[in-house]
């Protein structure tokens, strides 16, 4: 039996302790990019059909421009896959993706709000800039 120094335990806890800071930090960017998802069914997007304002869910939303509808379908699925990915490569040794992954989600996220803004739902806008900002605050406290 060979017994470990002070300073190979000390290593091999640091490495411990960045891989499950690593990990916790897939876990989180990969649930709100899934999250996001809640966006198809939660009515949280605005339609004014005459002098009133009726909420709706992304996939019963009427009364807006069809590509309007296809550009947010395409953005929140596509976090969505995203969130599934980061969640299903977790342990993917990869640099590429490792380098990636977290600028690509919060390029997602920054793409979504601008959207969200540019055609003027508020209630949405919230939401996702609410999951930017978590993403954000867990990113620098990973670092």
């Amino acid at each position: 039996d060979e017994l470990l120094s002070s300073n190979e335990m000390l290593t091999m806890v640091e490495e411990n302790h960045k891989q499950t800071k690593k990990q916790f930090c897939d876990l989180i960017f990969g649930l709100i990019d899934v999250c996001t998802l809640l966006l198809l069914f939660l009515p949280l997007f605005a339609v004014n059909i005459g002098n009133t304002v009726y909420e709706s869910s992304l996939l019963m939303l009427d009364g807006v421009e069809q590509y309007i509808k296809v550009m947010c379908l395409i953005v929140v699925i596509v976090r969505g896959i995203m969130g599934v990915l980061i969640l299903a490569l977790q342990n993917c040794t990869l640099k590429l993706w490792s380098k990636l992954k977290y600028k690509l989600s919060l390029a997602l996220d920054i793409f979504g709000v601008i959207l969200f803004i540019a055609i003027r739902q508020p209630y949405v806008t919230v939401f996702v800039f609410a999951l930017l900002i978590i993403k954000t605050i867990v990113l620098f406290k990973r670092a």
